[in-house]
């Protein structure tokens, strides 16, 4: 239910909630953000491999950088709404699969839970699930949101 979720669009209290101009501005907004949230469960309903999460680009030294963090930080948001309900993914062989969205969207995570350096990859495997992560899991995320499929080599 929208009321459920909408106050976290805002912020973290009702005191983050905008300040609308009028009822029509707040109409509207509410309106285009119903909008966005129906296309996405259509295309999960009906074409779900063609779904493609809204990352940040940044160019940094002339290369274009993809920053999956805020992306993961709402979809983790949104997972925290119904802990419950993702326990037989955590507990599956697509727990992996968790383990980038955890490392970028948890609110906290402990240095042992990143591992030795900072890395993912290294050190213990903490997060969704408790279980090793897939060699090369940032390279899919950024494949992935290029547009590139899974395959870490892909170009």
């Amino acid at each position: 239910m929208p009321s459920e979720w909408l106050l976290r669009v805002w912020g973290e209290d009702a005191d983050a909630i905008p300040k609308w101009k009028n009822s029509k501005e707040q109409e509207r907004i509410i309106e285009l953000i119903m909008r966005f949230m129906n296309e996405v469960l259509v295309t999960f309903e009906v074409a779900p491999k063609e779904f493609e999460p809204l990352y940040c680009e940044h160019e940094h030294d002339g290369q274009d950088l993809i920053d999956a963090e805020g992306w993961c930080w709402g979809f983790w948001e949104g997972m925290e709404l119904r802990k419950g309900s993702w326990d037989p993914i955590m507990v599956s062989d697509l727990a992996p699969l968790m383990r980038p969205i955890y490392l970028l969207g948890a609110d906290e995570i402990e240095e042992e839970e990143v591992g030795a350096g900072g890395r993912p990859g290294q050190g213990p495997q903490a997060g969704p699930g408790n279980r090793s992560q897939p060699a090369g899991h940032l390279q899919v995320l950024a494949a992935t949101a290029q547009g590139r499929g899974a395959d870490p080599g892909a170009r």
